[in-house]
């Protein structure tokens, strides 16, 4: 099995569904844009529908680092990836495991207590 590593386009959003669930959303990809040169020697565009056939036929699973802890899929429905026709957009319910909680720090999200996450400004 091979994996492809597709970094966040824009920095996620997390909400709280109130049972200690805690959920990032965001862009993963936004269709026609340029990517930032990718190891110092090309560049990534996607068009619209690139992933079109994947999404109908593969589970998708999210991983923390690339091949890191598993945090989500879209087998179980913790992973839900939204196609439009300008970008592919995804909801994770990270799961209340050390990964999870790893993970949404990592990415931005500061919680003073575990029942009550809070956005950074700006993320």
């Amino acid at each position: 099995m091979t994996f492809e590593r597709i970094p966040f386009a824009e920095r996620p959003e997390f909400r709280s569904t109130g049972n200690n669930t805690i959920t990032a959303e965001g862009i993963a990809m936004r269709y026609e844009t340029r990517s930032k040169k990718i190891a110092d020697k090309f560049f990534e565009q996607f068009t619209p529908g690139a992933f079109t056939k994947t999404l109908q036929e593969a589970t998708i699973e999210s991983h923390h680092e690339h091949s890191g802890p598993y945090l989500g899929s879209t087998r179980n429905n913790s992973l839900r990836l939204h196609d439009s026709p300008t970008a592919l957009a995804y909801e994770i319910d990270l799961p209340d495991t050390t990964a999870g909680r790893d993970a949404a720090t990592l990415l931005g999200l500061t919680t003073p207590a575990p029942a009550a996450p809070r956005l950074r400004a700006g993320g």
